[in-house]
């Protein structure tokens, strides 16, 4: 699976991983897995929008 970051999300997830001594991969299992479990069952709504533009550097 190849995911596209920005440069600050990339940045953000290196320092957590750094932080907390795990894998950026460990990281995205588990936000994934949360997702999942939040969304995967069509109980709820998702709160994204797909087709919305990235966001901005400055968020």
């Amino acid at each position: 699976m190849t995911v596209n970051l920005r440069e600050d999300e990339h940045a953000e997830l290196v320092r957590l991983a750094e932080q907390h001594d795990v894998s950026i991969s460990r990281i995205t299992r588990h936000a994934v897995t949360e997702f999942l479990d939040r969304y995967g069952k069509g109980e709820s709504q998702l709160a994204l929008k797909f087709t919305e533009a990235p966001r901005s550097a400055n968020g």
